[in-house]
């Protein structure tokens, strides 16, 4: 029973991630394209919290937002570019709120943990992803004035990234405990049925 739970867990996550990437790509029609109101921080926060393996937790949600960032490019902005500026900063961003969901989600889950989880997922973005635009060097100087500047002129995008974090977060963490929770009860009961009958 544990292997089919556990085959089960990994079926849910992976659906969910599939769920969220193709979110990503209707989201700029939704909500008029709104920058950075998206589900990647919430994929690397459940992945973290769900997926035991932790090679599986970094991995799944890096190449479902690779995926999602290929078509995204290519839907939005006629070409297929595999890698744009900056990239990495993005990514190790995401890799680290994976890494956050592992310490502070895997052993526990509640709303509160999920609430905390998701405003340092939007904070560890937000910090990470303006200093790569900061070391760029192509829109601010290579000065303190020009360090703050970078951070005071993507305040708007934060909001965003931060409301996009509790929308998406929320409606998966919920999402995903119903699934599973459902099927335990349900596998539950159909041992349970299975006994009786023997």
């Amino acid at each position: 029973m544990k292997s089919k739970i556990s085959t089960f867990r990994w079926q849910a996550i992976l659906l969910m991630v599939a769920v969220a990437a193709i979110t990503r790509l209707i989201t700029p029609a939704i909500f008029n394209g709104a920058a950075n109101f998206s589900p990647y921080d919430a994929i690397a926060l459940y992945c973290g919290a769900y997926l035991s393996n932790r090679l599986a937790a970094f991995f799944v949600p890096v190449l479902a937002i690779f995926f999602s960032d290929v078509l995204v490019n290519h839907f939005y902005f006629n070409g297929w570019t595999l890698f744009y500026d900056g990239w990495y900063w993005q990514y190790a961003s995401y890799a680290l709120i994976a890494g956050l969901a592992q310490l502070t989600l895997s052993k526990k889950i509640n709303v509160l943990r999920v609430g905390s989880a998701s405003m340092l997922a939007s904070l560890i973005f937000f910090m990470l992803s303006n200093a790569g635009v900061w070391i760029g060097g192509h829109l601010y100087p290579y000065t303190v004035d020009g360090f703050i500047n970078c951070y005071i002129q993507a305040l708007p995008f934060f909001k965003n990234t931060f409301l996009g974090d509790l929308f998406y977060t929320g409606f998966s963490f919920t999402a995903i405990e119903l699934i599973l929770k459902s099927h335990t009860s349900l596998t539950k009961s159909v041992d349970l049925m299975a006994q009786r009958q023997a």
